[in-house]
């Protein structure tokens, strides 16, 4: 059976500070419940305190098995938020994945439409070419032209 410091300091006939001195000092060994307070196991009281009696204990202290919690719901929940963490760890990984695809697809598009206005600089120069290829055909007489002369 376990105790909190409360009740075992009561059991032994100690006060609390006395109760949390031996413990300082290593004389006595504690545990702790599964919400993380300290806990006193009875065959540890009657280790260390000689005028201990079980059965005086029972009638003045109730122990704390009786208080504790069923954590068979606190389970479940706890099961609950790690399936939903697990879902939405997946759901980060997708959208991750389809964040680098559309920044991939957009380098892309950037890239070609990035040929395609260095492209018509460079046709700048050949429409210029062509204007004046142009003009000289135009005094040109239509025989010379037709016979490519």
């Amino acid at each position: 059976m376990k105790l909190n410091k409360t009740q075992a300091a009561k059991a032994a006939g100690v006060t609390r500070p006395t109760l949390d001195k031996h413990i300082k000092e290593g004389r006595l060994s504690t545990g702790k419940n599964g919400r993380g307070q300290v806990v006193i196991d009875v065959s540890e009281l009657e280790r260390v305190y000689d005028g201990f009696d079980i059965d005086k204990m029972q009638n003045n202290v109730k122990p704390l098995q009786a208080n504790t919690i069923d954590f068979t719901a606190h389970n479940a929940v706890i099961d609950a938020k790690d399936q939903l963490i697990h879902q939405l760890e997946h759901q980060l990984q997708e959208t991750e994945k389809r964040l680098e695809s559309a920044e991939t697809e957009r380098r892309r598009t950037t890239e070609q439409m990035t040929n395609l206005l260095t492209d018509q600089r460079d046709r700048s120069g050949e429409v210029e070419k062509l204007k004046a290829d142009l003009e000289t055909e135009k005094g040109r007489g239509w025989w010379s032209r037709l016979l490519d002369r």
